[in-house]
């Protein structure tokens, strides 16, 4: 079989994704040096293409002959939540990187040639680290989507978030992969990501630029305005009036005298003698209408987007600020139980939640195989919102404590893990009957909760526990011990 010319893209071709044969597509097969056969979609027409059609190939490379339905398509692909899809390799066909920063942001190369072997170990690499991802659970459901998104394409990528200048984003910036990922009127979830990501230890930023914002559609254009307190008009007039010591009088900037007739004659001579016998104490405003005067009219902040008005004090001030991803965030796009990154080391004597999966799964294993039975405890902290509020992430360290007040009294054949996302610790015992447990986790409850007595910190003093016998179902120990945890 002829392996296909790439410079024979008019040709027409029936692709498995379309019900019609179309030039839109041409699926180009490439084998990769390390053997394995990847399809790469080739992509010159956009009219009536979808990115969910390109979910089965590894990767695309997308022609910029038609610039605005090429950044349609890319917008779509990677406004998308679906790993499958945002995560996807792209690459740019054109002789020049495009002016736009926001599209060099969300394609991972451009190319000036269809020539695969300048791609491919970069392709590689990107769907190595995006296979690593897809392993992963879908995320933690404390943590929104949205910021999850961010930053598994972040580590995908190992890049940084970098706000792009634009004038057609309501705060005049964007940020490339988040912004795809909303509507235009959504930007207060965009703020939210970006705030939550900077306070769970995600996101490291970089201060660009600090904005204040309108608190109805958050947008930036807004004009400050002076109003009359007592009409509420926004017509003045403003003076800088002349205070004359020697002459009792105050004179306007033309020479008028204002309020004291006696000094109209001498005016204009007075005030010549600046800075000698007269001062200059401020401006004031005269309001047209009611005729009020004042020093200090009240000002508010006309939004020019919902033409609603508030006051300075209360628009929102965002940071804008390039975001680079920490190794709290990497951890966390990559690892199996959600936002588990908190846990930075392990604490000593205590083992990660995989290798306490993997022991869990050797003990279901010997029990199957007729062994001794074993048990699984967990002591849950029954935090309040309030106090998962107050703590953050200080919640490690809590949990850590709570694990150093139980290590001394455990067995040396048990395993301790902590579960950082359910404010859990996993205590494993093999060759333990479970009324034996259950005797030995509430001496450990007891112990926990006299501890937590003593935290003021913490408002909940009640630890839940949970003792349950090793199954030896068909049930992974993954999935057994997701169930106990989600009770």
């Amino acid at each position: 079989m002829n392996k296909p010319k790439f410079n024979a893209f008019s040709e027409q071709i029936a692709s498995p994704d379309f019900s019609v044969s179309r030039p839109a597509a041409r699926l180009l097969g490439h084998l990769l040096p390390d053997g394995k056969g990847k399809t790469i979609l080739y992509i010159n027409q956009f009219e009536g293409l979808t990115a969910a059609a390109t979910t089965e190939y590894d990767a695309l490379i997308l022609d910029y002959c038609e610039p605005v339905a090429c950044e349609r398509f890319l917008f779509e692909l990677r406004g998308s939540f679906s790993e499958l899809l945002y995560l996807k390799p792209v690459f740019l066909l054109a002789a020049a990187a495009p002016q736009k920063e926001m599209i060099r942001q969300l394609v991972d190369g451009v190319i000036p040639a269809v020539q695969l072997a300048g791609i491919s170990n970069l392709m590689e690499q990107l769907l190595q680290r995006n296979r690593e991802i897809l392993k992963a659970a879908h995320g933690s459901e404390n943590e929104k989507p949205l910021l999850m998104k961010a930053i598994r394409y972040l580590a995908s990528r190992k890049a940084s978030l970098i706000p792009v200048p634009d004038p057609d984003s309501v705060i005049g910036y964007s940020f490339p992969i988040l912004t795809v990922s909303c509507k235009s009127h959504q930007f207060e979830q965009v703020m939210e990501a970006v705030n939550e990501g900077v306070k769970k230890g995600f996101f490291d930023p970089d201060f660009i630029s600090r904005l204040q914002l309108c608190p109805e559609c958050f947008s930036d254009s807004f004009s400050l305005r002076d109003i009359c307190p007592h009409c509420k008009t926004l017509l003045f007039a403003s003076h800088n009036p002349f205070l004359h010591a020697s002459q009792a009088a105050t004179v306007s900037e033309n020479g008028v005298p204002e309020k004291n007739t006696l000094f109209k004659q001498n005016s204009e001579a007075a005030v010549m003698k600046v800075s000698v016998d007269y001062s200059k104490p401020s401006e004031i405003q005269t309001c047209h209408i009611c005729r009020h005067q004042t020093r200090d009219p009240e000002i508010k902040a006309f939004c020019n987007s919902c033409h609603t008005e508030s006051e300075p004090e209360h628009l929102v001030s965002f940071d804008v600020a390039a975001l680079k991803l920490t190794a709290a965030g990497a951890t966390a796009a990559l690892n199996r139980s959600g936002d588990e990154q908190q846990a930075g080391v392990m604490a000593p004597g205590v083992i990660s939640q995989d290798s306490f999966s993997l022991f869990l799964e050797h003990e279901m294993e010997r029990y199957r195989s007729g062994a001794f039975p074993g048990t699984i405890g967990i002591l849950q902290l029954q935090l309040s919102a309030a106090d998962r509020n107050r703590l953050g992430n200080r919640v490690v360290r809590l949990l850590k404590e709570v694990a150093d007040e139980i290590k001394p009294n455990l067995a040396p054949s048990n395993f301790l893990s902590l579960s950082y996302t359910h404010h859990a610790l996993l205590i494993l015992l093999p060759n333990t009957q479970k009324v034996d447990a259950i005797q030995i986790i509430t001496g450990f409850r007891q112990d926990i909760e006299r501890l937590l007595r003593f935290n003021l910190a913490v408002t909940a003093k009640k630890v839940k526990m949970i003792v349950k016998e090793i199954q030896r179902n068909g049930f992974s120990a993954e999935a057994f011990l997701a169930s106990l945890l989600a009770k």
